[in-house]
Protein backbone atom coordinates (compact mmCIF):
# COMPACT_ATOMS: atom_id res chain seq x y z
CA UNK A 1 0.00 0.00 0.00
CA UNK A 2 1.80 2.59 -1.23
CA UNK A 3 -0.46 5.42 -0.27
CA UNK A 4 0.42 4.90 3.23
CA UNK A 5 4.08 5.66 2.30
CA UNK A 6 7.38 5.11 5.07
CA UNK A 7 6.29 3.10 8.07
CA UNK A 8 7.89 3.21 11.63
CA UNK A 9 8.22 0.32 13.66
CA UNK A 10 6.71 1.27 17.30
CA UNK A 11 6.25 -2.04 19.45
CA UNK A 12 6.58 -5.72 19.12
CA UNK A 13 4.79 -8.60 20.57
CA UNK A 14 2.93 -11.81 20.30
CA UNK A 15 4.19 -12.59 16.89
CA UNK A 16 3.01 -9.23 15.59
CA UNK A 17 4.59 -5.97 15.01
CA UNK A 18 3.06 -2.30 15.06
CA UNK A 19 3.88 0.49 12.64
CA UNK A 20 3.33 4.28 12.93
CA UNK A 21 2.73 5.19 9.00
CA UNK A 22 3.41 8.44 7.53
CA UNK A 23 -0.15 8.74 6.40
CA UNK A 24 -0.46 8.97 10.75
CA UNK A 25 -2.43 5.44 11.34
CA UNK A 26 -1.09 3.22 13.62
CA UNK A 27 -1.35 -0.80 12.14
CA UNK A 28 -0.52 -4.06 13.29
CA UNK A 29 0.46 -7.10 11.49
CA UNK A 30 1.24 -10.64 12.08
CA UNK A 31 5.20 -11.67 11.38
CA UNK A 32 4.33 -13.73 7.88
CA UNK A 33 2.71 -11.09 7.07
CA UNK A 34 5.90 -8.65 7.72
CA UNK A 35 8.23 -11.01 5.78
CA UNK A 36 6.08 -11.16 2.75
CA UNK A 37 4.84 -7.73 2.23
CA UNK A 38 7.13 -4.83 3.93
CA UNK A 39 10.47 -4.14 3.21
CA UNK A 40 13.02 -2.97 5.31
CA UNK A 41 14.00 1.42 4.42
CA UNK A 42 17.63 1.69 5.09
CA UNK A 43 18.36 3.94 8.19
CA UNK A 44 17.43 7.64 8.42
CA UNK A 45 20.27 10.15 8.86
CA UNK A 46 20.29 11.56 12.31
CA UNK A 47 18.05 14.65 11.48
CA UNK A 48 15.22 12.55 10.12
CA UNK A 49 15.93 10.19 13.05
CA UNK A 50 15.34 12.84 15.43
CA UNK A 51 12.05 14.30 13.46
CA UNK A 52 10.52 10.68 13.12
CA UNK A 53 10.96 10.51 17.11
CA UNK A 54 9.39 13.90 17.71
CA UNK A 55 6.85 12.80 15.32
CA UNK A 56 5.90 9.67 17.11
CA UNK A 57 5.96 11.43 20.84
CA UNK A 58 3.44 13.67 19.39
CA UNK A 59 1.11 10.77 18.83
CA UNK A 60 2.27 11.27 14.64
CA UNK A 61 0.21 14.71 14.34
CA UNK A 62 3.37 16.66 14.15
CA UNK A 63 5.87 15.37 12.77
CA UNK A 64 7.98 18.41 11.94
CA UNK A 65 8.83 18.95 8.05
CA UNK A 66 12.40 20.42 8.74
CA UNK A 67 14.42 21.04 12.07
CA UNK A 68 17.82 22.72 12.40
CA UNK A 69 19.61 20.79 15.21
CA UNK A 70 22.58 23.84 15.51
CA UNK A 71 19.94 26.78 15.40
CA UNK A 72 17.84 25.27 17.80
CA UNK A 73 20.80 24.81 20.13
CA UNK A 74 21.16 28.80 19.80
CA UNK A 75 18.25 29.68 20.76
CA UNK A 76 18.43 28.03 24.55
CA UNK A 77 21.40 31.06 24.63
CA UNK A 78 19.81 33.12 22.32
CA UNK A 79 15.95 33.91 21.78
CA UNK A 80 16.84 36.01 18.88
CA UNK A 81 17.88 33.07 17.27
CA UNK A 82 14.22 31.98 16.92
CA UNK A 83 14.09 34.74 14.16
CA UNK A 84 16.70 33.16 12.32
CA UNK A 85 15.37 29.45 12.94
CA UNK A 86 11.82 31.06 11.32
CA UNK A 87 13.45 32.51 8.11
CA UNK A 88 15.38 28.69 7.47
CA UNK A 89 12.23 27.36 8.04
CA UNK A 90 10.15 29.63 5.69
CA UNK A 91 13.02 28.42 3.09
CA UNK A 92 12.10 24.87 3.92
CA UNK A 93 8.59 24.94 3.07
CA UNK A 94 7.80 24.29 6.87
CA UNK A 95 4.54 25.94 8.05
CA UNK A 96 5.84 27.15 11.16
CA UNK A 97 8.11 29.83 9.70
CA UNK A 98 5.39 31.80 8.24
CA UNK A 99 3.69 31.51 11.46
CA UNK A 100 6.94 33.27 12.80
CA UNK A 101 6.84 35.07 10.20
CA UNK A 102 3.22 36.33 10.58
CA UNK A 103 3.95 36.90 14.64
CA UNK A 104 6.76 38.59 14.42
CA UNK A 105 4.66 41.15 12.36
CA UNK A 106 1.77 40.89 14.86
CA UNK A 107 4.54 41.70 17.27
CA UNK A 108 5.17 45.19 15.81
CA UNK A 109 1.66 46.01 14.51
CA UNK A 110 -0.52 44.37 17.34
CA UNK A 111 -3.49 45.59 15.41
CA UNK A 112 -2.87 44.50 11.99
CA UNK A 113 -6.43 42.89 11.06
CA UNK A 114 -5.08 41.22 7.82
CA UNK A 115 -1.80 39.83 9.51
CA UNK A 116 -4.69 38.07 12.19
CA UNK A 117 -6.95 36.90 9.83
CA UNK A 118 -3.51 35.48 7.92
CA UNK A 119 -2.26 33.85 11.57
CA UNK A 120 -6.29 32.35 12.25
CA UNK A 121 -6.28 30.69 8.28
CA UNK A 122 -2.77 29.07 8.82
CA UNK A 123 -3.67 27.82 12.03
CA UNK A 124 -6.99 26.59 10.64
CA UNK A 125 -4.87 25.14 7.73
CA UNK A 126 -2.55 22.92 9.77
CA UNK A 127 -4.46 22.96 12.65
CA UNK A 128 -2.88 19.78 15.27
CA UNK A 129 0.98 20.35 13.18
CA UNK A 130 1.06 23.86 14.88
CA UNK A 131 -0.56 23.40 18.23
CA UNK A 132 -1.67 21.04 20.14
CA UNK A 133 -5.36 19.80 19.81
CA UNK A 134 -6.34 19.55 22.87
CA UNK A 135 -4.89 22.91 24.26
CA UNK A 136 -6.31 24.74 21.51
CA UNK A 137 -9.64 23.13 21.61
CA UNK A 138 -9.68 24.65 25.21
CA UNK A 139 -8.16 27.47 24.47
CA UNK A 140 -10.78 28.42 22.05
CA UNK A 141 -13.38 27.73 24.29
CA UNK A 142 -16.31 30.76 25.02
CA UNK A 143 -15.26 33.08 27.81
CA UNK A 144 -16.21 31.69 30.78
CA UNK A 145 -18.03 33.58 34.19
CA UNK A 146 -15.01 32.08 35.66
CA UNK A 147 -12.02 33.42 34.73
CA UNK A 148 -9.84 31.03 37.10
CA UNK A 149 -10.79 28.80 34.55
CA UNK A 150 -9.30 29.85 31.63
CA UNK A 151 -6.85 28.58 29.47
CA UNK A 152 -4.52 30.73 27.80
CA UNK A 153 -1.76 30.16 24.76
CA UNK A 154 1.08 33.05 25.17
CA UNK A 155 2.93 32.69 21.72
CA UNK A 156 6.89 33.48 20.97
CA UNK A 157 7.51 33.73 17.37
CA UNK A 158 5.55 30.58 16.00
CA UNK A 159 6.49 28.81 18.88
CA UNK A 160 4.23 28.04 22.68
CA UNK A 161 5.98 30.73 25.34
CA UNK A 162 3.41 30.59 28.25
CA UNK A 163 0.69 28.31 28.54
CA UNK A 164 -2.12 27.90 31.13
CA UNK A 165 -4.46 25.01 31.78
CA UNK A 166 -7.45 24.97 33.83
CA UNK A 167 -10.89 23.35 33.59
CA UNK A 168 -14.49 24.10 34.16
CA UNK A 169 -16.19 21.07 34.83
CA UNK A 170 -14.92 17.19 34.52
CA UNK A 171 -16.57 17.24 31.15
CA UNK A 172 -13.51 18.82 29.44
CA UNK A 173 -10.45 17.27 28.75
CA UNK A 174 -8.44 15.79 31.31
CA UNK A 175 -5.27 17.95 32.24
CA UNK A 176 -3.32 14.69 32.39
CA UNK A 177 -3.92 13.97 28.77
CA UNK A 178 -3.78 17.92 27.87
CA UNK A 179 -0.96 18.09 29.46
CA UNK A 180 1.20 14.79 27.86
CA UNK A 181 0.01 16.02 24.52
CA UNK A 182 1.47 19.69 25.06
CA UNK A 183 4.57 18.55 26.58
CA UNK A 184 5.43 16.01 23.49
CA UNK A 185 4.52 18.76 21.12
CA UNK A 186 7.28 20.51 19.00
CA UNK A 187 5.67 23.58 19.23
CA UNK A 188 6.27 23.66 23.05
CA UNK A 189 9.63 22.90 23.03
CA UNK A 190 10.79 25.98 24.00
CA UNK A 191 8.29 26.51 26.59
CA UNK A 192 9.07 28.93 29.27
CA UNK A 193 5.69 28.76 31.48
CA UNK A 194 3.56 26.54 32.31
CA UNK A 195 0.76 27.13 35.30
CA UNK A 196 -1.96 24.82 36.17
CA UNK A 197 -5.26 26.22 37.49
CA UNK A 198 -8.76 24.58 38.78
CA UNK A 199 -9.26 20.93 37.84
CA UNK A 200 -13.10 21.62 36.97
CA UNK A 201 -14.17 18.85 39.68
CA UNK A 202 -16.51 19.72 42.39
CA UNK A 203 -15.11 17.24 45.48
CA UNK A 204 -11.38 17.64 44.72
CA UNK A 205 -8.55 18.36 42.67
CA UNK A 206 -6.25 15.82 42.19
CA UNK A 207 -2.59 17.17 40.86
CA UNK A 208 -1.10 14.18 41.06
CA UNK A 209 -0.93 13.05 37.22
CA UNK A 210 -0.29 16.50 36.08
CA UNK A 211 3.09 16.13 38.62
CA UNK A 212 3.94 12.60 36.74
CA UNK A 213 3.91 14.37 33.33
CA UNK A 214 5.90 16.50 33.90
CA UNK A 215 8.50 14.07 35.60
CA UNK A 216 8.30 11.95 32.21
CA UNK A 217 8.54 15.10 30.04
CA UNK A 218 11.88 16.73 31.74
CA UNK A 219 10.70 20.36 29.97
CA UNK A 220 14.49 21.06 28.95
CA UNK A 221 13.52 24.98 28.60
CA UNK A 222 11.14 25.51 31.38
CA UNK A 223 11.80 28.15 33.91
CA UNK A 224 8.39 29.21 35.42
CA UNK A 225 5.94 26.06 36.97
CA UNK A 226 2.75 26.56 38.88
CA UNK A 227 0.46 24.00 40.08
CA UNK A 228 -2.36 24.57 41.95
CA UNK A 229 -3.35 28.27 40.46
CA UNK A 230 -7.32 28.28 42.20
CA UNK A 231 -8.81 30.54 44.16
CA UNK A 232 -10.77 29.74 47.55
CA UNK A 233 -14.07 30.34 45.59
CA UNK A 234 -13.00 27.05 43.00
CA UNK A 235 -11.91 24.70 46.13
CA UNK A 236 -10.27 24.72 49.13
CA UNK A 237 -7.01 24.24 49.90
CA UNK A 238 -7.40 21.32 52.21
CA UNK A 239 -9.18 19.13 48.77
CA UNK A 240 -6.11 19.79 46.47
CA UNK A 241 -3.58 16.70 45.84
CA UNK A 242 -0.45 17.09 45.05
CA UNK A 243 2.29 14.03 46.34
CA UNK A 244 5.86 14.33 46.22
CA UNK A 245 6.62 17.92 44.56
CA UNK A 246 10.14 16.92 44.59
CA UNK A 247 9.69 15.64 40.68
CA UNK A 248 9.08 18.95 39.68
CA UNK A 249 12.62 20.22 40.39
CA UNK A 250 14.46 17.40 39.47
CA UNK A 251 12.55 16.74 35.89
CA UNK A 252 13.23 21.00 35.25
CA UNK A 253 17.16 21.68 35.46
CA UNK A 254 16.69 25.53 34.12
CA UNK A 255 13.65 26.19 36.28
CA UNK A 256 13.59 29.52 38.29
CA UNK A 257 10.36 29.78 39.83
CA UNK A 258 8.33 27.03 41.25
CA UNK A 259 4.80 27.64 43.13
CA UNK A 260 3.11 24.90 44.60
CA UNK A 261 -0.49 24.99 46.69
CA UNK A 262 -2.01 21.89 47.87
CA UNK A 263 -3.48 20.20 50.92
CA UNK A 264 0.24 18.21 51.56
CA UNK A 265 3.63 19.59 50.49
CA UNK A 266 5.63 16.71 50.04
CA UNK A 267 9.08 16.62 49.39
CA UNK A 268 10.59 13.12 49.64
CA UNK A 269 14.14 14.32 49.62
CA UNK A 270 16.36 17.45 50.26
CA UNK A 271 16.24 19.37 46.89
CA UNK A 272 19.01 20.38 45.01
CA UNK A 273 18.86 22.73 42.35
CA UNK A 274 20.90 24.94 40.49
CA UNK A 275 19.20 27.51 39.06
CA UNK A 276 15.82 27.60 40.98
CA UNK A 277 15.75 31.52 42.22
CA UNK A 278 11.96 31.47 43.67
CA UNK A 279 10.33 28.88 45.64
CA UNK A 280 6.68 29.24 47.22
CA UNK A 281 4.75 26.43 48.90
CA UNK A 282 1.14 27.10 50.56
CA UNK A 283 -0.07 24.03 51.87
CA UNK A 284 -2.33 22.81 54.90
CA UNK A 285 0.17 20.54 56.48
CA UNK A 286 3.98 20.07 55.87
CA UNK A 287 5.04 16.73 57.16
CA UNK A 288 8.35 17.12 59.54
CA UNK A 289 10.33 15.03 57.32
CA UNK A 290 9.65 17.43 54.21
CA UNK A 291 10.52 20.61 56.76
CA UNK A 292 13.56 18.79 57.34
CA UNK A 293 14.21 18.30 53.25
CA UNK A 294 13.19 21.94 52.72
CA UNK A 295 15.23 23.16 55.39
CA UNK A 296 18.15 20.99 53.91
CA UNK A 297 17.75 22.53 50.58
CA UNK A 298 20.92 23.33 48.48
CA UNK A 299 19.50 26.41 46.32
CA UNK A 300 22.60 28.60 45.47
CA UNK A 301 20.37 31.10 43.23
CA UNK A 302 17.80 31.15 45.57
CA UNK A 303 16.64 34.62 46.25
CA UNK A 304 12.37 34.33 47.76
CA UNK A 305 11.78 31.40 50.01
CA UNK A 306 8.11 31.55 50.90
CA UNK A 307 6.07 29.29 52.98
CA UNK A 308 2.63 28.94 54.45
CA UNK A 309 1.22 26.81 56.52
CA UNK A 310 -1.57 27.20 58.93
CA UNK A 311 -0.24 25.88 62.66
CA UNK A 312 3.24 25.06 61.05
CA UNK A 313 5.11 24.80 64.21
CA UNK A 314 9.20 25.29 64.13
CA UNK A 315 11.07 23.56 66.61
CA UNK A 316 14.18 24.96 68.09
CA UNK A 317 16.39 22.88 66.11
CA UNK A 318 14.55 23.10 62.59
CA UNK A 319 14.94 27.32 63.21
CA UNK A 320 18.07 27.21 64.07
CA UNK A 321 18.92 24.89 61.14
CA UNK A 322 17.12 27.78 58.78
CA UNK A 323 18.91 30.55 60.44
CA UNK A 324 22.25 29.47 60.31
CA UNK A 325 22.23 27.91 56.75
CA UNK A 326 24.87 28.98 54.37
CA UNK A 327 23.45 26.83 51.32
CA UNK A 328 21.12 29.99 50.68
CA UNK A 329 24.04 32.61 49.94
CA UNK A 330 21.42 35.00 47.65
CA UNK A 331 18.22 34.44 49.63
CA UNK A 332 16.59 38.14 49.99
CA UNK A 333 13.21 37.43 50.58
CA UNK A 334 12.07 35.15 53.21
CA UNK A 335 8.42 34.51 54.07
CA UNK A 336 7.25 32.25 56.82
CA UNK A 337 3.32 32.76 57.22
CA UNK A 338 1.20 31.41 59.60
CA UNK A 339 3.32 29.91 61.99
CA UNK A 340 2.62 28.32 65.45
CA UNK A 341 6.13 29.20 67.05
CA UNK A 342 7.14 32.73 65.06
CA UNK A 343 8.69 33.67 68.45
CA UNK A 344 11.25 30.82 67.79
CA UNK A 345 11.63 31.49 64.24
CA UNK A 346 12.75 35.20 65.76
CA UNK A 347 14.79 34.28 68.38
CA UNK A 348 16.89 32.18 65.89
CA UNK A 349 17.32 35.00 63.22
CA UNK A 350 18.09 37.63 65.50
CA UNK A 351 21.97 38.06 65.60
CA UNK A 352 22.66 35.33 62.63
CA UNK A 353 24.17 36.12 59.05
CA UNK A 354 21.39 34.68 57.34
CA UNK A 355 19.20 37.90 59.20
CA UNK A 356 21.60 40.86 57.72
CA UNK A 357 21.74 39.41 54.25
CA UNK A 358 17.61 39.52 54.17
CA UNK A 359 16.05 42.46 52.51
CA UNK A 360 12.36 41.54 53.22
CA UNK A 361 10.94 39.34 55.89
CA UNK A 362 7.49 38.39 55.95
CA UNK A 363 6.02 36.52 59.68
CA UNK A 364 2.66 38.03 59.13
CA UNK A 365 -0.43 35.70 60.55
CA UNK A 366 1.46 33.97 63.13
CA UNK A 367 1.41 33.87 66.76
CA UNK A 368 4.17 36.91 67.82
CA UNK A 369 3.31 38.09 71.23
CA UNK A 370 4.68 40.95 73.36
CA UNK A 371 7.56 39.60 74.43
CA UNK A 372 8.73 38.68 71.14
CA UNK A 373 8.60 42.45 69.76
CA UNK A 374 10.45 43.14 72.88
CA UNK A 375 13.12 40.92 71.42
CA UNK A 376 13.09 42.33 67.97
CA UNK A 377 13.21 46.09 69.76
CA UNK A 378 16.28 44.99 71.75
CA UNK A 379 17.92 44.54 68.70
CA UNK A 380 16.22 47.32 66.57
CA UNK A 381 20.08 47.90 64.57
CA UNK A 382 19.87 44.22 63.07
CA UNK A 383 16.40 45.24 61.26
CA UNK A 384 16.80 48.70 59.61
CA UNK A 385 18.13 47.61 56.55
CA UNK A 386 15.16 45.63 55.47
CA UNK A 387 13.16 46.65 53.09
CA UNK A 388 9.90 45.39 54.11
CA UNK A 389 8.86 43.94 57.55
CA UNK A 390 5.58 42.08 57.40
CA UNK A 391 3.97 41.38 61.29
CA UNK A 392 0.60 41.90 60.69
CA UNK A 393 -1.66 39.39 62.13
CA UNK A 394 0.20 38.44 64.54
CA UNK A 395 -0.90 38.97 68.52
CA UNK A 396 0.87 42.39 69.06
CA UNK A 397 -0.97 44.58 71.44
CA UNK A 398 -1.75 48.17 69.66
CA UNK A 399 1.40 49.81 71.93
CA UNK A 400 4.45 47.06 71.14
CA UNK A 401 3.24 47.11 67.48
CA UNK A 402 4.30 51.02 67.27
CA UNK A 403 6.70 50.17 68.95
CA UNK A 404 7.91 47.60 66.08
CA UNK A 405 7.14 49.93 63.68
CA UNK A 406 9.11 53.04 65.18
CA UNK A 407 11.72 50.97 64.33
CA UNK A 408 11.83 50.59 60.56
CA UNK A 409 9.63 52.17 58.30
CA UNK A 410 9.25 49.33 56.56
CA UNK A 411 7.73 47.32 58.76
CA UNK A 412 3.90 46.60 58.64
CA UNK A 413 2.11 45.51 62.39
CA UNK A 414 -1.06 47.44 61.99
CA UNK A 415 -2.99 44.79 61.58
CA UNK A 416 -2.84 42.22 64.42
CA UNK A 417 -4.61 38.83 65.04
CA UNK A 418 -7.12 38.65 68.42
CA UNK A 419 -5.30 36.51 71.13
CA UNK A 420 -6.63 33.15 72.50
CA UNK A 421 -9.03 33.00 69.08
CA UNK A 422 -9.13 29.63 67.49
CA UNK A 423 -7.15 29.44 64.04
CA UNK A 424 -7.86 29.62 60.61
CA UNK A 425 -7.38 26.28 60.00
CA UNK A 426 -9.50 24.91 62.59
CA UNK A 427 -12.15 27.07 61.71
CA UNK A 428 -12.35 25.66 58.19
CA UNK A 429 -12.46 22.40 60.10
CA UNK A 430 -15.91 23.51 61.57
CA UNK A 431 -17.19 23.87 58.12
CA UNK A 432 -19.97 21.66 57.22
CA UNK A 433 -19.03 21.46 53.44
CA UNK A 434 -16.51 22.76 50.97
CA UNK A 435 -18.79 25.26 49.33
CA UNK A 436 -19.63 26.97 53.14
CA UNK A 437 -15.61 27.53 53.95
CA UNK A 438 -15.29 28.96 50.72
CA UNK A 439 -18.72 31.11 51.12
CA UNK A 440 -17.13 32.31 54.50
CA UNK A 441 -13.87 32.97 53.01
CA UNK A 442 -15.54 35.43 50.76
CA UNK A 443 -16.86 37.52 53.50
CA UNK A 444 -14.31 37.55 56.35
CA UNK A 445 -13.68 41.46 55.58
CA UNK A 446 -15.03 44.27 57.50
CA UNK A 447 -15.99 45.68 53.90
CA UNK A 448 -17.96 42.94 52.71
CA UNK A 449 -21.37 43.47 54.51
CA UNK A 450 -20.40 43.63 58.26
CA UNK A 451 -21.80 46.93 59.66
CA UNK A 452 -21.08 46.17 63.39
CA UNK A 453 -18.25 43.43 64.97
CA UNK A 454 -17.02 43.52 68.19
CA UNK A 455 -15.56 41.29 70.72
CA UNK A 456 -17.20 40.92 74.83
CA UNK A 457 -14.59 39.16 76.62
CA UNK A 458 -14.72 35.17 75.25
CA UNK A 459 -17.91 36.32 72.63
CA UNK A 460 -17.39 37.52 69.83
CA UNK A 461 -19.99 39.46 68.01
CA UNK A 462 -21.63 40.80 64.31
CA UNK A 463 -24.16 42.41 62.74
CA UNK A 464 -24.19 41.66 58.91
CA UNK A 465 -26.45 42.89 55.97
CA UNK A 466 -26.25 40.45 52.73
CA UNK A 467 -29.57 39.81 51.17
CA UNK A 468 -31.13 40.05 54.68
CA UNK A 469 -30.05 41.75 58.12
CA UNK A 470 -28.53 39.09 60.17
CA UNK A 471 -26.89 39.03 63.84
CA UNK A 472 -24.20 36.51 64.09
CA UNK A 473 -22.35 35.32 67.29
CA UNK A 474 -19.65 33.06 68.31
CA UNK A 475 -17.29 31.84 71.21
CA UNK A 476 -13.38 32.84 70.66
CA UNK A 477 -12.80 28.96 70.99
CA UNK A 478 -15.02 28.13 68.30
CA UNK A 479 -17.63 25.47 70.32
CA UNK A 480 -20.41 28.10 70.24
CA UNK A 481 -21.97 29.73 67.07
CA UNK A 482 -25.66 31.57 66.43
CA UNK A 483 -26.72 33.82 63.73
CA UNK A 484 -30.37 34.96 62.99
CA UNK A 485 -30.15 33.60 59.22
CA UNK A 486 -32.16 30.48 57.61
CA UNK A 487 -29.70 28.68 56.60
CA UNK A 488 -29.76 25.12 57.43
CA UNK A 489 -26.20 24.72 57.11
CA UNK A 490 -24.39 23.75 60.46
CA UNK A 491 -22.94 26.14 61.11
CA UNK A 492 -23.59 29.11 58.91
CA UNK A 493 -21.05 31.05 56.56
CA UNK A 494 -21.72 34.15 58.78
CA UNK A 495 -20.71 32.85 61.89
CA UNK A 496 -17.61 31.04 60.11
CA UNK A 497 -16.32 34.26 58.80
CA UNK A 498 -17.01 35.95 62.08
CA UNK A 499 -14.18 33.42 63.80
CA UNK A 500 -12.11 34.07 60.31
CA UNK A 501 -12.12 37.45 60.29
CA UNK A 502 -11.13 37.33 64.43
CA UNK A 503 -7.68 34.88 63.10
CA UNK A 504 -7.13 37.67 60.77
CA UNK A 505 -6.91 40.89 62.94
CA UNK A 506 -7.51 42.63 66.24
CA UNK A 507 -11.06 42.90 67.14
CA UNK A 508 -11.99 45.67 69.17
CA UNK A 509 -13.33 45.50 72.85
CA UNK A 510 -17.12 46.63 73.29
CA UNK A 511 -19.83 45.26 74.54
CA UNK A 512 -21.89 42.84 73.14
CA UNK A 513 -25.95 44.09 72.21
CA UNK A 514 -28.73 42.98 73.48
CA UNK A 515 -30.15 42.16 70.23
CA UNK A 516 -27.66 40.05 69.07
CA UNK A 517 -27.66 37.61 72.50
CA UNK A 518 -31.46 37.30 71.60
CA UNK A 519 -31.84 36.73 68.52
CA UNK A 520 -28.62 34.00 68.19
CA UNK A 521 -29.63 31.99 71.47
CA UNK A 522 -32.28 30.07 69.56
CA UNK A 523 -29.61 29.45 66.74
CA UNK A 524 -26.83 28.70 68.69
CA UNK A 525 -24.79 25.37 68.00
CA UNK A 526 -22.38 23.54 70.36
CA UNK A 527 -19.32 21.79 69.14
CA UNK A 528 -16.66 19.48 70.79
CA UNK A 529 -13.25 20.67 70.39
Amino acid sequence: MPAWGVGVLVATGHGQRTYLFADGARRTFKEQFIAQFIEAAPPPDEVAQLRLERGVKSGAVATPKAINVALEAQIKDDPNALMVYGDWLQEQGDPRGELVAIQRHLEQAPDDKQAKKAEAALLAKHGAYLVPPLLWQMAQAPKRKNESARTEITWRAGFLDRVRIARASDREPELGDVLHELLHHPAAQFLRSLTIGPLGTAKRYDYRPVVSEIAKAKPAALEELIVGDFAPSDLELDFAMLGNAYPLLAACANLRRLVVRAASALFGRAIKHASLRELSVTTAEVTPRSLEHLLAATLPALETFELSCPNLRFDTGDADRLASATNLPKLRRLALRQTRSTTVIVSALVGRPLLRQLEELDLCDGDLADAGAMMLAHRADELRHLRRLDLGGNQLSPARAQLIANITGAARVEIQRTPGVIDSGGVLALAPDAASAAAARKIARPDRGWLEIGRDGERLWGEFEGSDFYYVMATVNGNRMGCSCPSAKDPCKHALALLLMATQQHIAERKIPEAVVRNTQSRTRWYET
